[in-house]
């Protein structure tokens, strides 16, 4: 059964023994660890003897210690497939481990199992190397170490087998060389090619963009964003993600990129990270290939196409319906609506922000609202808009301004749409036939006001409540109590003139990239480490000491028929399933993902290496 974060694990029993002298001692004691989860397993330890000293058992691999091994409930964890060698340490004076002259070790067998142990041993040496291969499991180990005396001392812990999701720049060059190939794989192969080759674990970037996109325009809902399925649904699809590609190599675990680093160190010269190098992930100004991305492995990735498939844009491409993109390779550019991109990356203030939440339903709005959103048109850009930001900010000013409506410009159109009033193109043959307009704006021989349609559907809202845009707006109330803005410093004409000027804008998209989008980023590689990043801090909130009042509660829904394809309830059933190979997989509930993702559930298959973010302490924006 699934174990909450609240987990009652069972104490090991930690067993000491010394023989010396034709008399054998034995000593039985339990040993336990709290961490704001509960009981864990805590390290082995040898009874305090007057000449016996401290020892204990300690693992390492090729990668530096985890600073977030406090945090999780399991001190000894090693990583499927990696050598891991396992040692005998003193932890203060005392017994000299130098006066061993023989180590027994046995290892396993996996609890629950009949499989058989593996016993080592090994003349005048106090480690040993193993290998585990089934992650969530757990091993016992034993070793029995004889001194030069003749005595015997044994000391037993348990190894939980986890994989370990590292920073990207954390990675050794071989590990994500690894991930980097198998997700171009992931982004090249079909769902039947990869089956064929590594098995039903296999799935592709097609796949999960379809479910990703699902049918928003159709049900105007998306059932995986505005709601506190956001985190439930995309911790899910990292881990479908992570498990097709351990289908194809078994070593690999998913790592996660943080681009609080990046915001902090390079402003707004994000562009030049390492993370967008032609060896990583690609550049995001790709000017000198019509906007196509070239990098070492994701060159012309293609985007997938399907008029079968539930939403798709004109010409067919897997995408939101409003983004009548035309390329069928992977684009990325630097600008939005042709206004270069200046913007910083969500950093230190913005995490701080997601990281006081004081429940679930708060958490998941800031990761999402303030952490998360703009990161998309950000990185992705947007071309070939009927109307230009670069000419509003000629004719306006205020850069700052339109730079904040080019972040949330997909979500406007997305809104305009949902709202009926933008309609798009069905099915295209050529460019300038391929659009998408508000039909009741663009043939309107009356006057339309355009602050009231703004408002009724919802646009002028979402200027009032971001950071981005509403410092440049005076905010009042008319006389029937309705919210009005007003451009600071403009006169009644300009402001009237910026209204009409935003009306024609969210009604005739542009161009965006994939990851733009935001519902069809999944044809971008972008979005895998990026949106890995969110369990990480959800780690956080649910082991962080400082974070034992950190509420679990969900964000109700009511039956109202607004329940996107009955998936936002906490039982209600999400398209996920078989990620512990139960033998009879059937869909997960939101409540049993939240189960599942608890990160003191022995049965969930990964951790993180860090849970602290040392740049934002010494921030000054922090």
């Amino acid at each position: 059964p699934l174990q909450t974060m609240r987990h009652e694990a069972p104490w090991p029993r930690v067993r000491v023994c010394l023989a010396a002298a034709g008399s054998l001692l034995l000593v039985s004691l339990l040993v336990h660890t709290f961490g704001s989860s509960g009981p864990g397993i805590g390290p082995a330890a040898l009874v305090a003897l007057e000449s016996s000293g401290d020892l204990r058992i300690s693992l390492s691999n090729e990668y530096p210690a985890r600073s977030s091994a406090s945090m999780y409930p399991w001190s000894l964890i090693a990583e499927p497939f990696k050598d891991t060698t396992l040692r005998v340490e003193q932890q203060s004076t005392g017994l000299e481990v130098s006066s061993v002259v023989r180590a027994d070790w046995t290892i396993g067998p996996v609890e629950g199992t009949a499989e058989a142990s593996m016993a080592v041993s090994a003349d005048a040496s106090t480690a040993v190397t193993m290998t585990c291969t089934n992650a969530a499991t757990s091993l016992p180990v034993e070793v029995s170490l004889t001194l030069e005396d003749g005595s015997v001392l044994r000391l037993e812990d348990t190894v939980m087998c986890k994989y370990v999701r590292r920073e990207l720049r954390e990675l050794t060059d071989d590990d994500r060389n690894k991930f980097l190939g198998g997700t171009e794989a992931f982004h090249r192969l079909t769902v039947d090619e990869g089956k064929a080759k590594y098995g039903n674990k296999w799935t592709n970037y097609e796949a999960l963009t379809i479910k990703h996109l699902a049918r928003m325009t159709l049900d105007s809902c998306t059932p995986y964003h505005g709601h506190d399925t956001f985190m439930t649904s995309h911790e899910a699809f990292t881990l479908e993600f992570e498990q097709a590609l351990q289908a194809m190599d078994p070593s690999i675990s998913v790592p996660y990129w943080d681009y609080t680093i990046d915001a902090e160190a390079l402003g707004t010269q994000w562009q030049s990270s390492v993370v967008f190098s032609k060896d990583w992930f690609g550049p995001v100004d790709n000017s000198e290939t019509d906007d196509v991305l070239v990098s070492e492995y994701f060159t012309r990735l293609p985007v997938p196409r399907s008029y079968a498939a539930p939403e798709h844009n004109g010409w067919g491409f897997i995408t939101d319906s409003v983004n009548q993109n035309p390329s069928p390779w992977l684009t990325r550019t630097a600008s939005i609506c042709g206004l270069p991109t200046k913007t910083r990356l969500p950093g230190c203030n913005e995490l701080k922000g997601a990281l006081t939440a004081s429940d679930l339903t708060d958490f998941r709005a800031k990761v999402e609202n303030v952490f998360h959103a703009s990161v998309h048109m950000a990185m992705g850009g947007t071309t070939n808009c009927p109307q230009s930001l670069k000419s509003a900010v000629e004719k306006f000013g205020r850069a700052g301004l339109f730079e904040g409506i080019g972040l949330l410009a997909n979500t406007m159109w997305r809104t305009m749409e949902f709202g009926g009033y933008m309609k798009c193109d069905t099915k295209c043959e050529a460019l300038d036939s391929c659009t998408c307009s508000c039909p009741a704006v663009d043939t309107s021989s009356d006057p339309v006001n355009s602050y009231l349609l703004l408002s009724v559907a919802g646009v002028s809202t979402m200027l009032s409540s971001q950071s981005d845009t509403m410092d440049f707006f005076d905010i009042s109330e008319n006389g029937a109590g309705e919210t009005m803005l007003h451009l600071k410093g403009a006169s009644e004409e300009d402001n009237d003139l910026f209204w009409e000027w935003l009306l024609k804008f969210v009604c005739h998209s542009g161009h965006m990239a994939q990851f733009a989008t935001p519902l069809a980023a999944t044809n971008d590689p972008l979005f895998w480490v990026t949106h890995a990043s969110w369990g990480r801090l959800w780690h956080f909130m649910r082991l962080a000491p400082s974070k034992m009042d950190f509420e679990e509660t969900w964000e109700g829904v009511e039956d109202d028929g607004l329940n996107c394809e009955t998936m936002l309830k906490l039982g209600d059933k999400l398209p996920f399933k078989g990620f512990l190979k139960e033998a009879v997989p059937t869909p997960y509930s939101n409540k049993e993902l939240i189960e599942l993702f608890a990160p003191s559930n022995p049965s969930l298959p990964y951790v993180y290496a860090d849970l602290g973010w040392a740049h934002c302490s010494s921030s000054s924006s922090s």
